[in-house]
């Protein structure tokens, strides 16, 4: 599964020093868990080639540790998560 979180300071921050975030369609998203403010959505892996794998590049909207991605406006849209963790 890929984890993502709708906030990246709140319960799933401290999972790492970089945020990736991402606009993805709310149908490829499950949700895991819901807390006050803050929901946290899985993303199923595909098996492939006996590795299970998902390709998100295409809904990358900035990744901190990069500076080929530009930077997201403070003002964020609501519907990009912030995805946290991936394993």
């Amino acid at each position: 599964m890929l984890y993502f979180s709708s906030q990246k300071n709140g319960y799933a921050s401290g999972y790492g020093n970089s945020v990736v975030a991402f606009k993805i369609p709310s149908t490829m998203l499950e949700v895991n868990d819901i807390f006050d403010g803050e929901v946290h959505f899985d993303i199923p892996l595909q098996l492939s080639h006996g590795v299970w794998q998902k390709n998100m590049q295409e809904y990358i909207v900035y990744d901190s540790a990069s500076d080929l991605i530009e930077t997201v406006p403070e003002t964020m849209a609501e519907d990009v998560s912030m995805g946290m963790t991936m394993v």
